[in-house]
């Protein structure tokens, strides 16, 4: 008989199920430039960009139709007494899936009633409805929408008899379930349904921990991309630190595959950007974070260097437009008819660039919003991923400028530092009250900007770290 467990990479388990080597995850690939995903504005002199993007799942559920109901596949029957009145014990399956089962445990037949929750099933055991766990599984911190996902599916083991078996190793109320030729622990697991557990000691943890392996290689259920945007309208409500996307994630790994360098980014600003005023601290030997922000301690070595030094992209008056001005480079440090973003990536390589302009702007919003887009495809056709700064001084000036970076933020799937936000429970909303032009932050906002911003980059390696 043909061995079968639905959509699982069978010669990945034969004979190497606690040390197998799995395909390793192919980085996303991106072409020369990203597109953005749905562009508000046509931006005057760019040209569109091609490449692959990712799709994302803006609900993520269990791809259709996942279901343990056979279509024609015959199901374990139930022990029959012999004549001798003894009870006949099922044997362990004849599959691949079953070779990590202990040989002499507890096994038995049931017939599934009821689905109470995603990694419990109610079954009529010897004769008792009987509520049983699902050894290996671990859901505690499943997303409730894969939670509902994974229930649906459990669901569909409901009149089906399923062969029960135990493990030394788990609690009495626990077992390994078969549906026919289908290992239903590792199924939920390899569709992205559950999480495993590990430290059991369990037989087949091993062979659980692969599950998840194939099902984040896979992009299964719990690993899909997500959308984790905020509608540019309600950039408001944006969080203060953003949340990275699986697309800027891929844009910063191809870029640093293709040689920028993971420990530098750069910072297209105005005078509220110098290094001085703004992260220099941050580089200094004798620099001590507070304590609730030890966390970060790792983040601020991984980019040390950058914090102090004083780019050629950040100047006091800098605007979207000035960074493309070859009278605002820098004539020691360019090449002749360089630009500032041309001579700053030369000199840098940066992996990424925080943007924080826009407090000196006397442009138009839609003009505001070309300059900006074609920021962002600069770096993007580089494959260094932009970080747009929301600015504090929005309603002063009286243009709509954060909501024109909220939208290129959401077009291009880039993370939005939301600095607005954060600021706006400090006196003035941030804002110097002596400042006659209205436009500069106050004293008490520069630590938050400054906290922010590492926040913001740590975002970025803490995503790195526990992504795919």
């Amino acid at each position: 008989m043909a061995p079968r467990i639905v959509s699982a990479p069978l010669k990945l388990l034969l004979g190497v199920l606690f040390a197998a080597v799995l395909p390793a995850l192919t980085l996303l690939a991106l072409a020369a430039s990203l597109s953005p995903a749905s562009p508000a504005t046509q931006t005057v002199g760019l040209s569109p960009l091609s490449t692959d993007t990712l799709t994302l799942n803006t609900a993520p559920t269990a791809p259709a139709p996942l279901s343990f109901q056979p279509a024609a596949a015959p199901t374990v029957e139930p022990a029959q007494d012999t004549p001798s009145n003894l009870p006949v014990v099922p044997p362990l399956p004849d599959l691949p899936a079953a070779y990590c089962l202990p040989a002499d445990s507890h096994r038995a037949t049931a017939l599934v009633l009821d689905a109470p929750a995603p990694d419990r099933l109610l079954v009529d055991l010897d004769g008792a409805p009987t509520e049983i766990r699902y050894i290996g599984l671990d859901n505690a911190t499943l997303r409730a929408d894969i939670a509902a996902a994974a229930q649906s599916v459990n669901a569909t083991l409901t009149g089906l008899t399923v062969l029960l078996v135990a493990d030394p190793a788990a609690s009495a109320d626990a077992y390994y379930v078969f549906a026919g030729e289908i290992f239903v622990n590792y199924q939920l697991i390899e569709w992205g349904l559950a999480l495993p557990a590990s430290g059991t000691g369990a037989a087949c943890e091993g062979f659980l921990l692969a599950a998840e392996t194939n099902a984040r290689h896979a992009r299964a259920g719990q690993w899909a991309p997500v959308d984790v945007r905020t509608p540019p309208q309600d950039w408001q409500n944006a969080p203060v630190v953003p949340p990275i996307s699986d697309v800027a994630l891929a844009i910063y790994r191809t870029g640093v595959a293709e040689g920028n360098d993971p420990r530098r980014f750069s910072i297209l600003g105005d005078c509220q950007s110098l290094s001085w005023r703004l992260f220099q601290r941050l580089d200094w030997d004798t620099y001590e974070a507070p304590p609730e922000e030890a966390y970060l301690e790792p983040t601020r070595l991984h980019f040390a260097g950058s914090f102090s030094r004083l780019g050629i992209t950040t100047a006091s008056g800098a605007t979207v437009a000035t960074v493309f001005s070859v009278y605002w480079a820098d004539p020691d440090q360019c090449l002749a008819g360089e630009t500032p973003l041309e001579c700053e990536f030369r000199l840098w390589n940066p992996s990424v660039i925080v943007v924080s302009l826009g407090t000196n702007e006397t442009m138009s919003p839609e003009q505001f919003d070309a300059y900006l887009r074609r920021i962002v495809v600069f770096a993007l056709e580089r494959k260094v991923l932009p970080i747009i700064a929301t600015k504090a001084d929005e309603y002063t000036s009286g243009h709509p400028y954060n909501q024109t970076m909220a939208q290129v933020a959401y077009d291009y799937d880039i993370p939005l530092w939301n600095f607005w936000a954060a600021v706006q429970d400090l006196p003035n909303h941030g804002m110097k009250e002596d400042d006659p032009r209205g436009i500069h932050i106050s004293a008490d906002a520069f630590p938050i900007k400054r906290v922010t911003g590492l926040q913001s980059l740590h975002a970025l390696l803490d995503a790195l770290a526990n992504s795919p």
